[in-house]
């Protein structure tokens, strides 16, 4: 690059040319020097007046950005042809100029600019075809039939930077390069979203290739548009993620469970493979997450799906599917020693105690295996021969495993058994509510509870939901138990406003029970017979409900919000999550599930949702909270309010309207 000011000689061939030429001080934006042609297009009377012209002050950002690009390229020795537009007199004037750097002040990189040809003012659409082009945030580039670059517009200089002048030093992956040229090739154009090496290192581009003739040469290029879609990608990352994965162990979910056996049956009835499914229980675990705290119980969750990971092959997929249940899928094995083989290494690595704090436990798994074909020709009697499997290995004391065959009959009596019970247990009215207070974290004040089912089994004792559930939704009785609860909740909410507690009442609505017609009207009836304020009753759904048609599903909520029922999304994240929902349905609460609340390695999820949540106008109650800490962190990112045992845990009514009288006045 040489120095303008000494070439006497290329002074004076400029001044004489008849072709506009000048230099642009692109740092002070104003012009350097110029030849006579130049100040006519300028409309400029002297050197002296057009160097003195202020031509920052009406200048947008994207000419900017385009000369400082410009003064960039210069110093690699690149020169450009564009088509420029110049308003000296605030009439437009385009040519076709040739860009090029030269050296002013000894050390400043200056454009030198000749205005080769004016265009005709005849042709708008070639003028403003050529100014979009450049103006355009798109990122457009031209190479040639070998890879070559031939243009590129100032966006894709910006993105490409000085090193990358070549098609396959752009595409990150040579398959992806391959790919693309072999569809042009077939088809003329291809679009595709793929990795790309930039000036600011590997991102993701949404990329249109068209093939044809180019307009200078005739020969074959490459016209390639590009858009940056990073940004998109890592979100869709992270809410598949969400979707896909258990966010306390970072396994697989149950919706991913059920998408992988489903391929895997498929590739095992292809090539005639065995393959095993296994269903894994631990043991005592409850007794010891209500002795040391849920804390201490996620921990050992985590510990635990660490060990069994560790005893399968990478090939093989180990999902947790809730609570203590993992189930592991184990390919292509010979026959059914080989399964027992794999489950005796899971049970090996529970051998070794499990050190929680100071807490030396000992915890042991329970696995029941099913194998296809034989016992099962789907996911789903696959998955349910391995749990009564399961149960079997259970009731023998646990620390082992068992292969499904005739004798799982007994689990299946057993579990009739139970079905007895639960009916004998509505006609007694051994059912009966206990009430978690949702606190409001700014004034400390319950705003409301969720209304919690209990069992009051006569040789059982108080179970929860967890240990009957089944049974009620695979007999049908969950219809008769909802409609209980949400009556025996709606009186319970009446008698508190006549105590004067003007709080609300959360009552969850299974998903059985949000698939029925008639939903709306039932609850409203069951509502209006208690005197019950709907305003203040909250309907809890889970996820579980969203597995359906979208339409139906946002049909039956807008229902219930027009009939002034408010709406909760229960424990988000623990299933299907999709950031999604609280677009697309009409939700006035989401409760975070108590995972994102108590793992701290958890924060940046908990700070997503939260943000989404503020941003839909969505008040965030989270689930679970036990320790002070917990609350600070909550109460720190702007969490609307929390539920857990380290304000009450569930009580019944009495307690209840003790708490509420404790209450301060203010």
């Amino acid at each position: 690059m040489h120095e303008l000011d000494s070439q006497v000689g290329m002074i004076e061939a400029f001044e004489l040319s008849v072709v506009p030429v000048w230099v642009f001080d692109i740092d002070n934006a104003c012009v350097h020097w110029a030849n006579r042609a130049a100040l006519a297009l300028w409309k400029s009377d002297s050197l002296e007046e057009l160097t003195h012209r202020d031509m920052a002050s009406d200048m947008s950002p994207s000419v900017r950005q385009r000369l400082a690009q410009y003064q960039e390229d210069f110093q690699q020795g690149l020169t450009f042809y564009e088509q420029w537009t110049f308003f000296p007199d605030n009439e437009p004037r385009t040519y076709n100029c040739h860009m090029s750097g030269l050296l002013i002040d000894g050390e400043r990189v200056a454009l030198l600019c000749q205005a080769t040809l004016k265009l005709e003012e005849d042709r708008p659409e070639i003028l403003r075809g050529s100014q979009a082009m450049l103006l355009t945030s798109a990122m457009i580039s031209l190479y040639d039939d070998q890879g070559a670059v031939l243009y590129t517009n100032p966006s894709a200089r910006s993105m490409l930077g000085n090193r990358i002048r070549r098609l396959d030093q752009h595409i990150k992956n040579e398959e992806d390069l391959h790919e693309i040229l072999e569809a042009v090739q077939q088809i003329g154009s291809y679009k595709t979203e793929k990795a790309v090496n930039t000036s600011t290192g590997l991102r993701w581009h949404e990329i249109t290739v068209q093939s044809g003739p180019d307009t200078v040469t005739g020969k074959q290029v490459l016209l390639v548009s590009e858009s940056d879609i990073t940004d998109r990608r890592n979100a869709q990352e992270q809410a598949y993620h969400l979707a896909y994965h258990d966010q306390l162990t970072g396994l697989h979910n149950r919706a991913y469970l059920w998408e992988k056996l489903d391929e895997e049956l498929k590739f095992a009835r292809r090539y005639r493979h065995t393959l095993a499914v296994m269903y894994i229980d631990l043991d005592r675990f409850k007794t010891v997450n209500d002795t040391l705290g849920h804390a201490l119980g996620d921990r050992l969750l985590v510990d635990a799906s660490r060990r069994i990971q560790a005893a399968l092959y990478e090939t093989d997929l180990v999902s947790r599917i809730g609570g203590d249940e993992f189930v592991c899928i184990v390919r292509d094995i010979a026959h059914s020693g080989n399964a027992g083989e794999v489950a005796r290494k899971i049970v090996a690595k529970f051998a070794s105690p499990i050190w929680l704090d100071s807490n030396e436990i000992y915890i042991t798994p329970s696995i029941g295996i099913s194998l296809f074909p034989d016992d099962g020709s789907n996911g789903s009697s696959l998955l349910q021969h391995a749990d009564l499997a399961m149960y079997e290995a259970k009731a023998k004391e646990g620390n082992g495993f068992e292969f499904f065959d005739t004798k799982i009959d007994k689990i299946a009596k057993e579990k009739l058994a139970l079905e007895h019970d639960f009916r004998r247990g509505i006609a007694k009215q051994e059912f009966f509510l206990l009430f978690q207070p949702q606190v409001e974290i700014g004034t400390g004040k319950v705003i409301g509870v969720e209304a919690l089912l209990r069992w009051n089994h006569p040789e059982r004792g108080v179970l929860t939901p967890f240990d009957f559930l089944e049974v009620a939704e695979t007999t049908g009785l969950i219809d008769e138990i909802d409609g209980w609860v949400m009556k025996a909740a709606a009186e319970q909410q009446s008698r508190l406003e006549k105590h004067g507690n003007l709080i609300s009442m959360s009552v969850n609505v299974s998903a059985r029970r949000f698939a029925r017609k008639n939903l709306v009207e039932e609850i409203k009836n069951t509502l209006t017979n208690a005197q019950c304020n709907i305003a203040n009753f909250h309907l809890e759904i889970t996820e579980s409900v969203y597995i359906g048609t979208e339409e139906t599903t946002i049909e039956k909520l807008e229902a219930l919000r027009e009939a002034g029922f408010q709406l909760a999304l229960d424990d988000f994240g623990t299933g299907y999550s999709n950031l999604a929902y609280l677009q697309k349905f009409p939700i006035d609460f989401l409760k975070i599930d108590q995972s994102f609340v108590r793992d701290t390695e958890k924060v940046e999820i908990l700070d997503l949702i939260i943000s989404m949540g503020k941003l839909l106008n969505t008040k965030i109650i989270a689930e679970g909270v036990e320790t002070e800490s917990q609350l600070t962190r909550l109460h720190e990112r702007g969490c609307h309010a929390y539920q857990g045992y380290f304000f009450s845990k569930p009580v019944e009514e009495n307690q209840l309207l003790e708490l509420l009288r404790q209450e301060p006045s203010n």
